[in-house]
């Protein structure tokens, strides 16, 4: 049976945990709560009644801990396997992964996809880790501050967040407050950033998501989704003049830091090679790749 809360709200006292959260998680599906710590995720998933809740039991249901011995990482991954495996009802799982290695994370995010599939009930799991998101759950609702901010699939928060809280919590994203030039009827908008005052086209986006022409939005692009280069090799893609300030390499991938002016950027390789702390580059940014979040 699939878990439903329409319009579903809870406030303690002055504290709103949560507003007007709707939500689905159907039958066969990993549906994943994600958010930072205070959101607000640990009190939704409480919610729902005829479940199986599987939990920490050294922590109270507010999250204080117990004066009791805490679980091993292997009796603790060993447990939440075999409640997913044993359970006949639908599952809500809060923060399933706290504390577990590498290797019994993908364990329990396979178990987790299996006893969903093959029992064809929602299991429905909170986290403030994104890559979790992105590893087990098939869809996937963002909360921050008591306020869901987008609901889809882990790769459509990623490529199409809706706005600066999901851009933010969903990875590394270069947020740029800009103004728009063009009227609303332009085939590729045109903004000039307020920092450095650089012009940069967008992709076409709906009416509603440009705003007001007299009002500040932001910008959003992945680090990754922009080039690097000694010279103009795509002329389609916004080109910004820019010096490297930072170099940081974090084994599979280097993040790079630049400056553009008064705009600071940042953009990931895979490696970087003939350029250094100091050098002057181009920097592409290509209008297809980035979004205007709404305000």
């Amino acid at each position: 049976m699939p878990l439903k809360l329409e319009n579903a709200s809870k406030r303690v006292g002055n504290r709103w945990y949560y507003r007007d959260v709707t939500l689905e998680a159907v039958d066969g599906e990993v549906f994943a709560v994600y958010g930072p710590n205070g959101s607000g995720k640990g009190e939704l998933i409480r919610s729902f009644e005829d479940v199986e809740y599987v939990t920490d039991p050294g922590m109270t249901i507010f999250g204080r801990r117990l004066g009791r011995k805490p679980e091993s990482t292997i009796d603790r991954s060993n447990r939440l396997i075999t409640a997913i495996a044993t359970s006949t009802r639908s599952l809500v799982l809060d923060e399933p992964f706290r504390g577990l290695d590498d290797g019994s994370i993908e364990v329990l995010a396979s178990k987790m996809k299996e006893a969903a599939g093959e029992r064809n009930i929602p299991v429905l799991f909170s986290t403030s880790n994104f890559s979790h998101v992105l590893l087990a759950a098939h869809r996937a609702l963002v909360i921050a501050d008591g306020q869901v901010h987008q609901i889809g699939t882990p790769q459509a928060l990623y490529d199409e967040p809706e706005n600066r809280t999901t851009a933010r919590l969903t990875g590394r994203n270069n947020l740029i407050e800009a103004r728009r030039l063009t009227s609303s009827k332009s085939e590729l908008p045109e903004f000039i950033t307020i920092r450095g005052e650089h012009r940069l086209f967008t992709q076409k986006v709906e009416l509603r998501t440009l705003g007001a022409i007299n009002k500040n939005s932001f910008l959003a692009i992945r680090p990754e989704q922009i080039s690097l280069s000694f010279g103009a090799s795509f002329p389609e893609d916004n080109l910004l003049r820019a010096v490297i300030s930072g170099i940081h390499f974090q084994g599979a991938t280097t993040v790079v830091s630049l400056t553009c002016g008064d705009l600071a950027l940042e953009a990931l390789v895979m490696r970087l090679v003939g350029l250094n702390v100091g050098d002057e580059c181009m920097v592409g940014l290509p209008p297809d790749r980035i979004r205007v979040l709404a305000a």
